[in-house]
C-alpha cells in the first residue's frame, strides 16, 4: 500500500495511539539520475486485527551518504518527522530487516548495530527476500544448462535490442 504524506503521519499515529509493536523494513535504492534513496516499509498488528499483521511503505528518503551512521540517522528522522519519537521506538521497535550488505547487516558498524545500540531488545534479520534471491543466483551458477540457457538469451537480447525497429502495418 503506498501512503500519502498526511496518510503516513496518519498511519504513524495509529501506531503510537494503539501502542502496536513495529518492525522497520529498508532497502537503498538507486534513481536513473544516480541519487541513492532508502526506501521505508513499516510492519505491524493492531489489537483488532491481531492475526493479521500489515507492511506498509511508509517513505521514500533521499540520501546523502550510504555509511551506515547516515543511513541509520535518515531512517530514525524519518520515523521521528512521521510521529514515531525515540520513547516509543524503544518500547515498540521489535524487528529490523534490510538486505545482507556489510553497511546494513555488519556487525561491528552497520546500520543494525547501530540501532541495537539504541534498541537492545532489536531483533534483526536478512531479509527473506534477498536471501532467497542469492540461493537461486548461486544455484543458477553451479547448473551449466541455466549458464547457456542464459547466455542464449542475453544475445538473443543484445539482436533484438540493437536492431533497428520495425513498424507492422
Amino acid at each position: 500500500m503506498h501512503l500519502s504524506r498526511q496518510d503516513g503521519k496518519k498511519f504513524a499515529s495509529q501506531i503510537v495511539e494503539n501502542r502496536s509493536p513495529i518492525a522497520v523494513l529498508i532497502d537503498e535504492s538507486t534513481t536513473l539520475s544516480q541519487r541513492t534513496s532508502l526506501i521505508i516499509y513499516i510492519r505491524t498488528v493492531f489489537p483488532e486485527q491481531i492475526d493479521k499483521p500489515v507492511t506498509v511503505f511508509l517513505d521514500l528518503v533521499e540520501l546523502e551518504k550510504t555509511t551506515a551512521s547516515s543511513i541509520a540517522t535518515a531512517l530514525l528522522n524519518n520515523l521521528h518527522s512521521h510521529g514515531i519519537s525515540q520513547e516509543f521506538l524503544g518500547d515498540h521497535l521489535v524487528g529490523f530487516a534490510s538486505d545482507g550488505e556489510s553497511v546494513m547487516l555488519g556487525r561491528k558498524a552497520g546500520v543494525a548495530k547501530l540501532l541495537m545500540d539504541q534498541f537492545p531488545r532489536l531483533i534483526v534479520w536478512h531479509c527473506a527476500a534477498h536471501r532467497l534471491e542469492l540461493s537461486v543466483h548461486d544455484s543458477l551458477l553451479e547448473v551449466s544448462g541455466t549458464n547457456h540457457f542464459k547466455s542464449f538469451i542475453d544475445k538473443l537480447y543484445c539482436i533484438y535490442h540493437s536492431s533497428p525497429r520495425m513498424i507492422c502495418k
